[in-house]
């Protein structure tokens, strides 16, 4: 990511694409083996209350999206979970001695959400979630910091035009980052 800051106001882009899974399952002896991958991209607005609280608002886009794999039934098919719209957040911290910043923030989204499948096509619906974070951010020199933060998304898709179920969705990040000033 990339933040930019300016006085009491902040720009921050952040994306994050996980790590290729592949998952396996046997339901009553048939073999089903799947890729899943998520991509999420962030773009924030914020503004420094004080040195230590936050508040913000952005754009959210985040995408799921599972591959059958050889072997299964339905090998190459695959399924697409999408959300996208905006956040309103807020954040606070706490400087220990010169040690470092201990933080948490909270956020909650409102978004429009597209289910796709190869059974059932592209659906639209809606989604809300909320996003807890815990950072810690440390100087390593004057202008290097290195940051730890373990981030909770929860997200729930419902109203989908095509499909009678709703989906939940939990994503559990850490990140390990640093960070330079100029």
């Amino acid at each position: 990511g990339i933040t930019g800051i300016y006085q009491n106001f902040y720009v921050d882009i952040f994306t994050e694409r996980n790590i290729d899974t592949n998952e396996e399952s046997i339901i009553d002896g048939l073999r089903n083996t799947i890729e899943f991958e998520r991509t999420d991209l962030t773009a924030t607005f914020g503004y420094a209350v004080n040195e230590s609280m936050s508040i913000f608002t952005g754009y959210k886009y985040g995408k799921s999206t599972l591959t059958e794999l050889d072997f299964s039934p339905f090998a190459g098919a695959k399924t697409s979970l999408e959300g996208k719209g905006l956040f309103i957040g807020a954040g606070s911290g706490w400087r220990l001695k010169d040690w470092g910043m201990f933080s948490f923030s909270a956020a909650y989204a409102k978004m429009e959400a597209n289910y796709d499948s190869f059974d059932t096509g592209l659906t639209k619906g809606d989604a809300d979630g909320t996003s807890l974070s815990v950072k810690w951010k440390a100087a390593i020199t004057t202008n290097l910091d290195y940051q730890l933060a373990v981030i909770r998304h929860e997200y729930y898709y419902e109203d989908f035009q095509k499909i009678t179920f709703d989906i939940s969705e939990q994503i559990l990040s850490y990140h390990l980052g640093i960070s330079y000033r100029f």
